[in-house]
């Protein structure tokens, strides 16, 4: 059943990044995609040479991306939930190292499914294609999944840029919460360059 709100909400996604050599890979908790919260911009930027991605490709459905930068400490993602945020502050398409983070709407009472809906469907093993303008392209296959309550926040080592190159795909999942139009949980799913 479709609920009013939709995934990472419509006036944005809260995610704190943090500074490179501040925080451990393993250390703390950022605010949940969604949760009311303040989020620190003095993250380290993607690679210049990074290529933004446009295209996400998952099993039997694509996605438009477009960059998410932080507004007063919310991800911009797209309201238009065929079409998925990628935050500019982190890896890119050509990025030889870091994390790429792609955020979506998991659906819309107005709009319906999100493409993002589909993340639940995906399994270790699973590819998936990330596509930039410039035609550079990587495919990355899921290595896992988890559920994270957004009252505990997401871990800190999500949005770390110190990391061999992977990509971080999150949606809201879990149960809708009628009084405040969100969800109760997000959904990350992990993935490694093929």
């Amino acid at each position: 059943m479709l609920g009013s709100g939709v995934a990472l909400v419509v006036t944005g996604a809260v995610i704190q990044t943090l500074q490179a050599p501040a925080v451990p890979a393993d250390a703390g908790t950022v605010p949940a995609v969604g949760a009311p919260a303040q989020a620190r911009t003095d993250a380290p930027s993607r690679q210049p040479a990074a290529v933004a991605p446009k295209v996400v490709t998952l099993p039997g459905v694509s996605a438009g991306v477009v960059g998410a930068g932080v507004t007063r400490g919310a991800l911009d993602i797209p309201e238009n939930v065929h079409q998925v945020g990628w935050w500019t502050g982190g890896a890119g398409v050509t990025s030889a190292s870091g994390t790429i983070v792609i955020a979506g709407h998991v659906d819309s009472a107005r709009q319906g499914l999100g493409v993002f809906s589909h993340l639940r469907d995906l399994t270790p093993g699973t590819r998936v294609r990330v596509a930039g303008a410039s035609g550079a392209a990587r495919t990355f296959v899921v290595t896992g999944r988890r559920s994270y309550p957004k009252s505990n926040g997401l871990p800190a080592a999500l949005f770390d840029q110190r990391v061999a190159l992977r990509l971080v795909l999150v949606t809201c999942t879990g149960r809708f919460d009628p009084e405040k139009r969100t969800y109760e949980d997000n959904l990350v799913v992990y993935a490694a360059p093929a």
